[in-house]
């Protein structure tokens, strides 16, 4: 079963909006001589939690898609919706949805669930890979890269990114550079990416074969939309983000090159 068309659309818009953060921060450093002031830093922060955020709202839309047909050890761990974290539950609680089809409590459940599910470790983001049938071999290697990420993203969501002992002269919060970011995008990318070869490899290798040899993107991550279903213009516009380095974005020399490298 392909990935939904607006799980695709999603992650883009997504996307670029921690592209425009990355942007902005871009034209600041360039209009300014010296050395930019601390605080231009946080544009980098707030781009790193949209990062995050766009990441683990993908998964969790894989999960809200993928989650009711799994088998019965998925469906195990969500509780019956409106009874809390337990996951045993009576014939009373299950009265409260009579004239429900069983498809709707299990969705209704699911969708509950996730409303607090996060993903601040890679063990968390295997565990609903493997729940769905993604193989994890050509995932596994981006895993370090993407728990920088996440903790990163959890130092400054909770700590305000400071630093709790710090030398004469530095500043109060950790460093953080436009090549840490685009790494990090590339990476987020690059996940996506991959689970979607897997996931939608018919569509996947079709959108590659219908890119015009003489087509070009314009500013926006992944171009123009094609005349073609949303689905397989999301699968192309990401390929073609990946290969054309990331569009819009200004990307450092080590992110290009990781990119040149991409194998799918």
């Amino acid at each position: 079963m392909p990935i939904n068309d607006a799980t695709w659309q999603r992650f883009e818009q997504n996307l670029e909006r921690a592209n425009g953060l990355l942007n902005l921060h871009a034209y600041f450093v360039q209009h300014r001589r010296g050395r930019p002031p601390a605080p231009m830093s946080d544009l980098l922060r707030a781009a790193t939690v949209f990062l995050h955020a766009s990441m683990e709202e993908f998964f969790r839309s894989l999960a809200a898609q993928y989650w009711p047909e799994s088998s019965g050890r998925v469906l195990n761990d969500i509780p019956l919706v409106s009874q809390g974290p337990a996951t045993k539950f009576t014939l009373e609680a299950l009265a409260a949805h009579r004239g429900k089809t069983i498809e709707s409590v299990i969705h209704e459940s699911i969708d509950a669930h996730l409303q607090n599910v996060s993903f601040s470790t890679t063990r968390e983001v295997a565990g609903l890979l493997q729940g769905i049938g993604v193989d994890m071999q050509h995932i596994v290697s981006l895993f370090p890269e993407l728990q920088e990420l996440m903790d990163r993203r959890h130092h400054i969501v909770h700590r305000a990114d400071r630093l709790d002992v710090r030398a004469r002269g530095q500043h109060r919060t950790k460093s953080i550079s436009v090549s840490q970011v685009n790494r990090w995008l590339v990476v987020v990318m690059l996940v996506a990416a991959r689970i979607t070869h897997q996931v939608n490899r018919s569509d996947w290798h079709a959108a590659e074969l219908e890119v015009a040899p003489d087509e070009r993107p314009n500013s926006a991550l992944g171009g123009r939309a094609a005349s073609t279903s949303p689905r397989r213009a999301a699968s192309r516009r990401l390929h073609r983000a990946l290969q054309m380095q990331a569009s819009g974005v200004p990307l450092c020399p080590p992110a290009r090159d990781y990119l040149s490298r991409v194998n799918l």
